[in-house]
């Protein structure tokens, strides 16, 4: 049961796990741009900025997520235990 709900949150589209490659990876084969496509610079450089920015706010959300999965798991270990002793 542990190893399912690993591999589902493993999954899951958020900066750092499998599941963000994947989409990513979709997504570019879906919104591939034709190769003779001529791209503005400043745009993309703008585009860029606001991506990294995006990236290490959700970033930091799955890392704040992930946390509290583990202090979830540690409160509901500890309640196992004192319920066996």
């Amino acid at each position: 049961m542990v190893n399912l709900s690993l591999f589902l949150f493993n999954l899951l589209p958020i900066v750092g796990l499998d599941g963000s490659h994947l989409f990513r990876s979709l997504l570019a084969a879906w919104k591939r741009p034709p190769l003779d496509a001529v791209y503005d610079l400043e745009a993309l450089e703008s585009r860029i900025a606001q991506i990294s920015c995006l990236e290490k706010m959700v970033s930091t959300l799955a890392g704040f997520l992930v946390a509290l999965n583990i202090v979830l798991a540690l409160i509901q270990t500890y309640y196992r235990f004192e319920r066996l002793y």
